[in-house]
């Protein structure tokens, strides 16, 4: 049975990707600066996820990128399984992996931003 990380490194999907957190500090986040992942395979979603944050922290931010690559879940029988996914098919999943690609940070809002927005957005690309 394939393991989470074989499924994160069997690319299948180049677009856009979105990923939302919610932490208790404000993050550090400097335009320039590499993406740091938080886990080895991180869950992203495509242009069409529909995914909601599961925890009650306080900051949220929303990370985006466009020409991302990784492996767009199809939600098969075996994949379910592994990724204990059963009912999550509008989450419209993509594994990225952290070695498959750098990402570098674009765009912070502001302080300001996060105030009205209630979140902050940070814009990311893939690295050259």
């Amino acid at each position: 049975m394939k393991m989470k990380l074989k499924i994160a490194q069997d690319i299948n999907f180049q677009g856009q990707v979105g990923r939302s957190i919610a932490v208790d500090e404000k993050l550090n986040l400097q335009v320039g600066q590499e993406y740091e992942f938080f886990h080895e395979v991180e869950s992203w979603g495509n242009r069409w996820s529909e995914f909601h944050i599961e925890n009650y922290n306080t900051i949220e931010y929303h990370f985006s990128c466009m020409n991302a690559k990784g492996h767009e879940v199809d939600y098969d029988e075996e994949e379910v399984e592994i990724l204990d996914a059963e009912g999550c098919e509008n989450e419209c999943e993509v594994l990225i992996h952290k070695d498959t690609q750098k990402f570098i940070i674009t765009f912070v809002s502001t302080d300001e931003d996060f105030e009205e927005m209630r979140y902050y957005e940070v814009e990311l690309e893939v690295a050259k």
